[in-house]
């Protein structure tokens, strides 16, 4: 591909995750949620030995894929995701750019999961 396909695509996949719904994807990170069924199929996040990618969460979606599961990522609510300490200084920001639609911390997004 050229510099200008890869473009257009990455630009078309953030105008995608930037809208609400369930979009289908390559690939997930940080909160999953997984069904019974691909666990029972073997999905899991054990390192693949022949695999260098780094992060747990590649290889479960690379065990994934290759066992023919789809993955999908919700956009209804925006997500903020918080791996190292550095990642909290945008906290705030994302929360004030995140206003979802009635103007009151009622509308704000919530944290769903904390894990250390």
């Amino acid at each position: 591909m050229t510099d200008s396909e890869i473009n257009t695509r990455y630009q078309s996949f953030i105008r995608q995750m930037r809208t609400p719904g369930v979009h289908k994807v390559g690939g997930l990170g940080a909160c999953t949620l997984i069904s019974q069924k691909a666990l029972k199929a073997g999905v899991n996040f054990n390192r693949i030995e022949n695999l260098s990618f780094w992060g747990e969460d590649r290889h479960f979606c690379i065990r994934a894929a290759a066992l023919g599961i789809s993955m999908y990522v919700d956009t209804h609510l925006p997500a903020y995701h918080i791996y190292r300490d550095s990642d909290l200084e945008g906290a705030m920001e994302f929360l004030d750019r995140t206003d979802m639609g009635e103007g009151s911390e009622a509308s704000r997004p919530k944290l769903s999961l904390s894990m250390s």
